[in-house]
């Protein structure tokens, strides 16, 4: 685990890993039949905007699936911009993804 840039967390009880590097580790971890409480997911919030939607929330750990789906960084509104795209869209992208916990679409 340490290989894998783990640390223990003695208060945690737990192996703790960088987000970056999650989907080697998880390879790693099913390769060798460990359990694994996967507790790196984020949350994610929905909105309209003078621009299309705003994707906000914890976007950092998932913002190269966030560039891929088409969004474009504001930094001004501290989120993700999708033009052309329907919240309903734009939820289901966002929730098919392993790493997003939960995805609040504000109307």
């Amino acid at each position: 685990l340490k290989a894998a840039d783990g640390r223990w967390d003695a208060s945690l009880k737990a192996w703790v890993f960088p987000f970056d590097g999650k989907e080697q580790v998880l390879k790693s971890v099913n390769r060798e039949k460990l359990k694994v409480d996967d507790l790196a997911k984020v949350k994610l919030v929905v909105e309209s905007c003078e621009r299309g939607l705003l994707v906000s929330g914890e976007t950092f750990p998932v913002k190269t699936m966030l560039r891929e789906a088409g969004g474009t960084w504001d930094a001004k509104l501290k989120g993700w911009i999708f033009k052309d795209q329907s919240h309903g869209d734009l939820a289901k992208v966002l929730k098919g993804n392993a790493d997003v916990a939960s995805v609040e679409v504000k109307k």
